[in-house]
């Protein structure tokens, strides 16, 4: 059930991406590719990540963080995201 959550979750994103206007590119094109890397982390064989990458979880921990006061709905997706990953054991 967690991994349909999450990929519903995901998808509700993606369309949120694509409708906030104000957002800048830079943002925009980060959360799809973290949106990316979390899709490859619900596949049965995830690849490892680098050393020095930034977890997936700290990744939406700071994006949530910083779009918080523009983009309340965003940033409240990528909390749910991260509670899903972690109740996935990921």
């Amino acid at each position: 059930m967690p991994r349909e959550k999450l990929k519903s979750l995901l998808g509700e994103l993606r369309t949120e991406l694509d409708e906030a206007d104000a957002l800048d590119e830079e943002s925009r094109t980060a959360l799809r590719r973290l949106a990316g890397r979390i899709d490859q982390l619900t596949e049965p064989v995830s690849p490892k990540p680098e050393e020095h990458e930034t977890s997936p979880l700290e990744q939406l921990r700071d994006s949530g963080q910083r779009l918080q006061a523009r983009h309340p709905r965003i940033a409240q997706l990528l909390g749910q995201i991260g509670d899903t990953l972690g109740k996935l054991g990921i």
